[in-house]
């Protein structure tokens, strides 16, 4: 489902993002973000029937469409790791 060339994938960015289902697939969403924005999309029927296609397949495309646009308005970073401390309780 999520291929090299998904609706989670921009080329020209570093984009992180979580996609869901819940039980009986009655809602779907995804919640993705860069160093500089984060959004999030939520598909589902008002009167909680289930959906029929999946609820990911639903938002991914509304959040890539929206992510495209607004990417080229923030700086393109790359994540920036944490740092590798361990606590001293721990060494």
């Amino acid at each position: 489902m999520f291929g090299a060339r998904s609706s989670l994938y921009f080329e020209n960015y570093p984009v992180a993002a979580k996609t869901g289902t819940t039980t009986n697939y009655r809602d779907g969403w995804i919640i993705g973000y860069t160093p500089s924005i984060a959004a999030g999309v939520w598909v589902g029927n008002n009167n909680n029937s289930p959906m029929i296609k999946l609820g990911e397949g639903l938002a991914g495309p509304i959040w890539h469409a929206f992510m495209n646009q607004a990417l080229p308005k923030f700086p393109n970073e790359n994540f920036t790791p944490p740092e590798n401390k361990i606590p001293k309780e721990l060494e």
